[in-house]
């Protein structure tokens, strides 16, 4: 039905309907057929009109959209009976005529009016505006002062919080109306709400009333008001059967009931802010079309739908986590995997023992290179005698693999033992760039996700640019808004607002200067070093080790492994897999110049590679030495033992000992 249709039966029917209802004798919409005209010139001038049923962006029509808006008590505890300012009509098939009601009477309750408005049905509730917006304290919460209805085509008293407030059940940016009507004329009768959005139904205090709540925000906490954006001129169904015999003064034209005819109108927010709450207030306070405001005191409303900012119907958020419910057919890529548990949704943090809570499909982890235990992610040891656990802990076995357990620390989950303490696997952590400890490791909670059009990720969580919000209402933990030109429209701290980093560098928070991704102030795990542009991993990842030597997991050092399985007896220690003594001299021959290396023989002399030496950090003896193998005090596990010296080799090897101290006495001396 093409709006310009509607003003000829309109304009007909005026004369007779000023008389019914004093609603029409009054107001710039319904004064005369010439400011009918006008509001109609100015809604289809607009753009806004969709001369079609009202359908969303999948093709659902009204009838067929997954969820409907929830009458919510925000009056609950006040007196009288928790009575809600409205008025009630009812019209069933065969569409017989709206019933009798007299708002004065506030004869309904809410418990009353929620069969009416809780589905798309034809069954319809006549909200009303107070007369006295003041609100007083009963019993703890603020309630009304004042019951009566204000007087028909008297302006002001806009309140959101005298409204009808619906839970929308689920994360909602627009929120289509869908009316019924008593009575004529187009779009008047249509057009008799105010719609406002929030997160808190109980709000008692309105942000600013823009057209564009881009200019200064929205709040919410508080009522935004919802700017009307679309209207469908043939209602919200598909079929339009003749009115039935006999009620023909119920419709706009001898052929429709006028309840069913009326328009669908799409009430949103900018920037894809969305809302929980609607409250739906009666008559429309001609901000969006002044020539359609229409301060009539009461308004017909079937039912009320959540839209995302896409314009597809919402589907349910039953666990309220701000994620709607992946088993629901419109229910878009990014949705909860469990609807009934608010710890589980998309980018929730997820421990690297727990099951699925982030709804990517799999477990907890850690990354590579990395042990789960206790749902920490930490350094795996060697098994057996390792030397590379920190004191106090020992290498014990943990599944296939091997961590370092403490032993006088008894660590709940997500703890580490630090000084034989139990502390949170993060308290020392500081992580580099926008990542974040989690499990004893750092990482970026928005790697793996893919926000909706129009947001974007912080701390593994799809939001709003922060722009969006009045101040810095979207920032937390003293952080503040980047907003203005160039501004990254994310939350950062005040040192860094406007401060814009080259890649590979990132704003220090004490500062607000520019530093490299890895700098002084990142603090990784134990075990881990920072690495641009990855963060923090562990050290000997990607430490190659020559043959016979290990990356020490603590250090990322190359540790010398031959003395494994050596054991050797005071005072001499293992070097290269032999025993040695401080001194100088191993036992399988002199040692070599600097560094001097023994060999591998087992009988004979052996040359060293002259002077005093340090062989593997241990001195050798200089020189040309004599390398006879035996019992020198050093076993290598698995050797054979030998037979001892005879006494007059003793005798021998004793003498060369006796004047090799005497030359070395007479040299320091």
């Amino acid at each position: 039905m093409n709006l310009r249709s509607l003003l000829a039966a309109s304009a007909v029917l005026l004369g007779v309907l000023a008389a019914v209802s004093p609603a029409l004798a009054n107001g710039p919409c319904s004064q005369s057929s010439a400011n009918v005209q006008a509001c109609i010139d100015s809604i289809q001038n607009s753009g806004v009109v969709v001369n079609d049923i009202f359908k969303d962006v999948n093709g659902h029509t009204g009838d067929q959209l997954p969820l409907y808006g929830k009458l919510f008590n925000q009056w609950s505890g006040c007196t009288p009976n928790e009575v809600n300012p409205g008025c009630a009509g009812t019209s069933t098939a065969p569409y017989t005529c709206p019933g009798g009601y007299s708002c004065a009477s506030m004869g309904g309750s809410f418990a009353a009016a929620s069969p009416y408005v809780n589905a798309l049905d034809h069954l319809w509730w006549q909200p009303c505006r107070l007369a006295d917006p003041t609100l007083v304290s009963q019993g703890g919460k603020m309630c009304p002062a004042s019951w009566a209805c204000i007087t028909d085509q008297v302006g002001g008293n806009y309140y959101p919080w005298e409204g009808l407030v619906f839970d929308l059940g689920g994360p909602s940016n627009k929120v289509v109306i869908f009316a019924s009507n008593d009575h004529g004329p187009q779009p008047c009768e249509s057009l008799e709400y105010t719609v406002f959005l929030s997160d808190n139904p109980l709000a008692n205090q309105l942000t600013d009333i823009v057209l564009d709540p881009k200019t200064t925000g929205v709040d919410p906490m508080k009522w935004n008001r919802a700017v009307l954006s679309k209207i469908y001129t043939w209602g919200w169904f598909n079929t339009r059967a003749a009115d039935p015999a006999g009620h023909a003064s119920c419709g706009d034209t001898s052929n429709y009931a006028v309840e069913d005819d009326a328009f669908s109108q799409v009430f949103s927010l900018p920037c894809g802010v969305t809302f929980r709450y609607a409250s739906i207030v009666a008559g429309n306070d001609g901000l969006d079309f002044p020539t359609c405001g229409y301060d009539s005191s009461e308004a017909e409303l079937d039912a009320v739908a959540g839209l995302t900012e896409s314009g597809a119907g919402v589907c349910p958020d039953k666990d309220g986590d701000h994620y709607v419910d992946c088993a629901c057919p419109t229910a878009p890529p990014i949705c909860d995997c469990n609807d009934s548990n608010p710890k589980v949704h998309p980018g929730a943090p997820e421990a690297c023992d727990s099951p699925d809570l982030n709804c990517d499909g799999v477990p907890g982890s850690c990354p590579a290179g990395l042990i789960c235990y206790l749902s920490n992610c930490q350094t795996p040891c060697s098994g057996g005698e390792n030397p590379f656990c920190p004191a106090g802990t020992a290498c014990q076995a943990v599944g296939s693999d091997h961590v370092c357990v403490p032993l006088d620390c008894n660590c709940t989950a997500g703890q580490v033992c630090i000084n034989n303490l139990c502390v949170d696997a993060c308290a020392k952590v500081s992580c580099p760039g926008n990542q974040i400890c989690q499990d004893g490791h750092c990482f970026d909670p928005c790697a793996n996700i893919v926000c909706p059009a129009g947001q974007l990720c912080e701390g593994g969580t799809c939001v709003f640019p922060c722009g969006c919000f009045a101040g810095d209402l979207a920032c937390t933990g003293g952080t503040v808004c980047d907003k203005g030109m160039g501004g990254s429209n994310t939350c950062v701290q005040p040192t860094c607002k406007g401060v814009e980093c080259p890649v590979g560098q990132t704003c220090e928070a004490s500062s607000g200067v520019c530093v490299d991704f890895c700098n002084s102030g990142v603090q990784c795990p134990e075990g881990q070093h920072c690495v641009a542009p990855d963060g923090c991993v562990p050290v000997c990842q990607g430490v190659m080790c020559p043959p016979k030597s290990t990356c020490d997991p603590m250090s990322g050092k190359c540790v010398d492994m031959s003395c494994v399985g050596v054991t050797c007896f005071t005072p001499q220690v293992c070097v290269g897999g032999v025993c040695v003594t401080p001194d100088g001299g191993a036992d399988d021959g002199g040692g070599g110049g600097t560094g001097g290396a023994t060999s591998s023989a087992s009988t004979g002399p052996h040359s060293g590679a002259g002077g005093s030496g340090v062989g593997s950090g241990v001195g050798g003896a200089g020189g040309n030495g004599v390398g006879t193998k035996g019992k020198c005090g050093c076993r290598v596990v698995g050797d054979p033992d030998e037979a001892p010296l005879s006494g007059a080799g003793a005798l021998a090897l004793l003498g060369l000992a006796i004047a090799a101290a005497r030359r070395r006495r007479s040299k320091r001396g």
